[in-house]
C-alpha cells in the first residue's frame, strides 16, 4: 500500500539565547495512504534528499530517519541529524541555490523508500546561510564620520614640582645698583636707573662693567656749530668738552646735518692730517645733507669752496 504525504512543513530553528545556528533545520509531515487515511501511531521510514540546481538536480546529501507518527498522523525530523548517506550537512553552501528537497518513504518502517515528491527550498535553511555569511571576508573601511563635539574641560591637574630657576616673586635680584635699579618684582620692576636723563649713552669700560656716559647736553637737531662765516681753508673745530667719555681713545664718528642758505661744496677731515682721505659733501642751496664727520680728541677739520653762512646741526654718533 502506497503512503502519501499530504502536508509538508519546512521551517528554521529558533536559535533564541544560543550562540550560534544548530547545523539543521525542522521537517514536519502527514503520512497517508492511498485512500487518504492517516497513518496513525505507525513506525516509517524516510529519507531526505537535497538537490542542487533543479527538482532533478544533483544530490549534494542524503540521510535516513526512523520515525513514528503520532495521532493525527504528524511525523517530526531534524534534517542534518539523520544517518548520512551521502554528503556532509554543514558543507552545505547556501548561498548557492537554488535546493530542492525530495522526501522518499517506507511505509512499513523499513528501507524501501519511494519519492513522495521534490519541493523547493525557498527561506528555511537559509538562517545557516545567515550564520555562514558571517565568516565573509573583511569589507573595505568606510568613510570617516564627523568630528563629535568637544568635549568637556577636565579637571586641574596637579601642581608640579618646584623649577631649578629663581622664584624672581620672592627672591632679590642681585645687580650694579649704579646701571639698575629695582628688585625684579612685580612691585619693584628692573629698570634702567637713571635712563630718563636725556642725551646719555650706555657703555662699557675695559673690565666689562656697564656705566653711562653724557654728551655734554646735545640733543638731535641741536646746533654743534653756527658759523657767520664759512672757512675756505682747513679750519679747526673743537667739540672735546661736549663729547667727553663717549669717544674711545679720542676718537669718535660723528653725524652732522649740514646747512647751507647758498650752493657750497664743504670738505671734512680729521685735523692735520693730509693722508687722509677727504669726506667731500656737495650742499645745494637752502637745504641740508647728512655728513659723517671723524672726531679725533674732541676736533674735527672742515673748509667750504666758498665763504658765507654755514651752520652744523649734531644728529648722533656711530661706531
Amino acid at each position: 500500500m502506497k503512503s502519501l504525504l499530504t502536508t509538508l512543513f519546512v521551517a528554521s530553528i529558533c536559535i533564541g539565547g544560543m550562540a550560534q545556528s544548530p547545523q539543521s533545520f525542522s521537517y514536519q509531515g502527514v503520512a497517508r495512504d492511498n485512500g487518504g487515511n492517516v497513518l496513525v501511531n505507525q513506525a516509517i521510514g524516510v529519507r531526505i534528499d537535497i538537490r542542487q540546481g533543479s527538482a532533478t538536480g544533483f544530490v549534494l546529501y542524503a540521510e535516513t530517519h526512523s520515525t513514528t507518527t503520532n495521532g493525527f498522523g504528524l511525523f517530526n525530523l531534524s534534517v542534518g541529524g539523520g544517518s548520512v548517506n551521502t554528503g556532509v550537512f554543514s558543507a552545505l553552501d547556501w548561498s548557492n541555490g537554488p535546493y530542492f528537497i525530495e522526501t522518499l518513504l517506507d511505509p512499513t518502517g523499513g528501507t524501501a523508500y519511494q519519492s513522495m515528491g521534490v519541493t523547493q527550498l525557498l527561506s528555511v535553511p537559509y538562517a545557516l546561510y545567515a550564520e555562514n555569511a558571517g565568516n565573509g571576508g573583511v569589507g573595505t573601511t568606510g568613510p570617516t564620520g564627523a568630528i563629535g563635539p568637544t568635549g568637556a574641560t577636565g579637571p586641574i591637574g596637579a601642581t608640579g614640582p618646584a623649577g631649578s630657576g629663581d622664584d624672581w616673586g620672592s627672591q632679590v635680584v642681585v645687580s650694579n645698583p649704579d646701571l639698575l635699579e629695582g628688585d625684579g618684582t612685580v612691585a619693584s620692576p628692573l629698570n634702567i636707573k637713571g635712563s630718563a636723563e636725556a642725551y646719555r649713552v650706555l657703555r662699557t669700560n675695559t673690565n666689562g662693567e656697564a656705566y653711562w656716559s653724557s654728551f655734554g647736553g646735545y640733543g638731535m637737531g641741536q646746533a654743534a656749530t653756527n658759523i657767520s662765516n664759512a672757512a675756505t681753508s682747513w679750519d679747526t673745530q673743537t667739540l672735546n668738552s661736549q663729547f667727553d667719555g663717549v669717544c674711545d681713545n679720542g676718537i669718535c664718528n660723528l653725524i652732522l646735518k649740514v646747512y647751507s642758505p647758498v650752493e657750497r661744496t664743504v670738505y671734512f677731515r680729521w685735523p692735520n692730517d693730509p693722508n687722509l682721505v677727504e669726506k667731500i659733501y656737495d650742499v645745494p642751496a637752502g637745504r641740508s645733507v647728512i655728513a659723517f664727520v671723524e672726531l679725533l680728541n674732541g676736533e674735527y677739520q672742515y673748509y667750504s669752496n666758498v665763504g658765507g653762512q654755514i651752520k652744523f646741526e649734531f644728529v648722533g654718533f656711530f661706531r
